[in-house]
């Protein structure tokens, strides 16, 4: 609960984000801001389930309400304590964003987080898109994919590398069999991307 804290202070200082645990929309952005700080190194220990309106934490939820009459007295260090956590890149990413775009944001990130070893290249990218579109049906389509593309010029969304297709890996020789499907005899690592799948 310290870390939280911590995070809590860091955002009023930095992002002009003072935390009312009495705001619907304070909590709701809280719950992004946590969310998507793990791409950014900060290891808080929340784990998050995606709802309606994005990754949703019962514990972080449970913890900011008892950190209400801790909150304001707090003096420390938060900078000193935050080891890991890219806090300049971060706030580059969320200042001056709405309570909407985090929720979005948070949603296709998660979405993208549980499918990058499931699917590779351009079937990731869609299935990012479709299943983030299904989360968030009463946003508009065209909302989602300007924040993905957001999401992707910050290099949250890696993408696929163009050799590869994201699979990491490249067919060398096959074998075309009498029924006319191929078999790969040889494959190797990407030269391109080292075998990680993304564009460099």
């Amino acid at each position: 609960m310290r870390k939280l804290l911590l995070f809590i202070k860091f955002l009023e200082k930095e992002a002009g984000f003072r935390f009312d645990a009495e705001s619907f929309e304070h909590r709701l952005m809280l719950q992004k801001y946590v969310f998507i700080s793990k791409f950014f190194g900060f290891n808080h220990g929340y784990s998050h389930s995606i709802y309606l309106r994005g990754p949703y934490s019962p514990t972080l939820a449970d913890d900011y309400y008892k950190l209400a009459d801790y909150y304001s007295p707090y003096r420390g260090d938060y900078k000193k304590e935050l080891v890991g956590f890219n806090t300049e890149k971060f706030l580059k990413v969320i200042k001056g964003k709405d309570a909407k775009w985090l929720e979005i944001a948070a949603t296709i990130l998660s979405v993208y987080d549980r499918y990058r070893k499931k699917f590779h290249g351009d079937e990731l990218i869609e299935n990012v898109i479709s299943t983030s579109c299904d989360i968030k049906s009463a946003t508009k389509v065209e909302k989602i994919h300007h924040v993905f593309e957001e999401l992707k010029r910050v290099g949250l969304i890696e993408e696929p590398c163009p050799i590869c297709g994201g699979k990491g890996e490249v067919i060398v020789s096959c074998l075309i069999k009498r029924d006319g499907s191929i078999k790969p005899i040889t494959v190797f690592q990407c030269p391109a991307c080292g075998g990680e799948g993304v564009k460099r």
